[in-house]
């Protein structure tokens, strides 16, 4: 893979045939909470296989708030998917995340009430351009949550066996 050297992240997990199966593989970091958090990567999928009308999905990427939900990058049967957990918006992603390709990804949350309400909102930049945007709620700005960065894959079954590699990671927190 033309990206991966030592310092990149390459994560499998194996076929989940249940539906209660789950594997994970990812690298986990805890943030101060702050009205700007960004979370770049480059991705490549190298293999994926989602049974037709099964249900399955990996989590290639995610910043949980707690009890509150979180923020996750995903992939299913039918495309790759980015919104807001357990009960938020989610939006398929307009442009196709192939396998066999790098992609240059960047969560972005804007944790701070906007435009006069009190949501804040979260998008995804895909090789530089915004792909989609959501609501981000405010139970997220709680300055009591330390929001966790997980970034690899964790699958929930049934999917077949999944890998991928990330790269150049860079996390940004501030104002």
């Amino acid at each position: 893979l033309a990206h991966s050297d030592p310092f990149g992240l390459r994560v499998d997990t194996p076929a989940l045939v249940g539906t209660s199966s789950n594997a994970s593989s990812t690298l986990q970091k805890y943030l101060p909470n702050a009205p700007r958090i960004s979370v770049g990567f480059q991705m490549y999928v190298e293999s994926e296989e989602f049974p037709v009308g099964q249900g399955g999905f990996v989590i290639l990427a995610s910043l949980a708030f707690d009890q509150a939900g979180g923020v996750i990058f995903y992939r299913t049967g039918s495309g790759t998917w980015f919104g807001v957990a357990p009960s938020g918006e989610r939006k398929k992603l307009p442009i196709p995340v192939g396998v066999g390709s790098w992609k240059s990804v960047k969560m972005v949350l804007r944790n701070t009430p906007l435009d006069g309400g009190v949501d804040g909102e979260a998008y995804l930049v895909l090789d530089g351009s915004i792909a989609v945007t959501v609501p981000l709620p405010a139970a997220f700005q709680s300055a009591a949550i330390s929001p966790r960065i997980s970034l690899g894959a964790a699958g929930t079954g049934p999917v077949g066996a999944f890998r991928a590699s990330f790269d150049d990671v860079a996390i940004y927190y501030g104002d």
